[in-house]
């Protein structure tokens, strides 16, 4: 691992001691005691640090799935297609706040990083600024930052067509939203257009920082990516987005049953993403794997989700 990306990462992984966070450590942590090993904080809440009427976003590493459920049915769910996602109303200093994590194993989470992952549903998210409210010790901590910093150069590998070579002009930033462009279309996702370019800015800092420890210079390319045909390039992430509207699916409705509330919480996003507003009806919250397909093929007709 590049030295100076490691130490980069470090001080971005600290967490602040929130009383917030620390009250979500606490109730998650109570929930799975033998095994949970890290807990993760994510999305637009750590940039904002504004929990009222917002939902904070959490992954749950876990050591191992059979210490996690006493259920057969979530672990194999979890196994075959992680993460089960679940809703967490917790009560902290006399406020009620809401969230939402994800459980995976760390084993799980490296592979799902790595190169040998095809689809860039997790190393697309572990790319972008986190933090670590909660490690069981200093070797999983470490185990984070050389997690993140695999999802970086996934990322950056999968992305880019080709090596920049005799090129005399820094890393533009066009590499990471036109990154985050392409693995936003892998995925059915309730988001505005220009969701990629908002992304980078919100964390300009992060990532021009990231490109400054890697030397990402057009003539000088830290990351050892080999030259692709413009055709195989098209063609893998054509793939991906059919591969990706599949598992969005998959997932989704996977949601609706570990998720408590799941069906209103995806409604909720969509509109606030897009404007659109869906109905929640008993019918659809109990038996979302029937009666949803009409709304989710209006949706991809209107293109409300890509």
């Amino acid at each position: 691992m590049n030295s100076e990306l490691n130490n980069y990462l470090s001080h971005h992984l600290v967490s602040s001691g929130d009383p917030v966070l620390n009250g979500f450590v606490d109730h998650i942590t109570s929930l799975f005691p033998d095994s949970v090993i890290a807990i993760v904080f994510y999305g637009s809440c750590l940039r904002t640090k504004q929990y009222d009427g917002a939902m904070l976003d959490f992954y749950v590493i876990v050591n191992d799935y059979k210490n996690c459920y006493s259920g057969r049915l979530e672990r194999i769910a979890n196994s075959l297609l992680p993460p089960n996602v679940y809703f967490l109303q917790a009560d902290i200093n006399q406020k009620q706040y809401v969230s939402k994590y994800a459980v995976i194993t760390l084993r799980d989470l490296y592979q799902k990083v790595s190169k040998k992952s095809f689809h860039p549903y997790f190393w697309a998210r572990f790319c972008q600024p986190i933090s670590v409210p909660y490690a069981k010790d200093k070797k999983v901590q470490e185990e984070l930052l050389c997690i993140q910093a695999l999802a970086i150069e996934t990322f950056l590998t999968s992305t880019q067509q080709c090596q920049y070579l005799n090129v005399n002009q820094d890393f533009a930033p066009d590499v990471w939203i036109n990154g985050f462009e392409l693995t936003y279309a892998a995925e059915l996702r309730a988001e505005s257009q220009g969701r990629a370019k908002q992304i980078f800015d919100n964390n300009k800092d992060f990532y021009l920082g990231i490109s400054r420890c890697l030397m990402l210079k057009k003539n000088q390319v830290s990351l050892k990516n080999m030259a692709m045909a413009p055709w195989r390039f098209t063609l893998l992430w054509r793939m991906r987005n059919v591969l990706g509207r599949l598992l969005s699916i998959l997932r989704l409705f996977k949601a609706s049953f570990t998720f408590k509330n799941g069906v209103d919480y995806i409604a909720w996003k969509i509109e606030r993403h897009t404007g659109e507003k869906i109905l929640v009806t008993p019918r659809l919250r109990r038996f979302p794997w029937i009666f949803a397909w009409p709304i989710l093929y209006k949706l991809l007709s209107k293109r409300t989700i890509k």
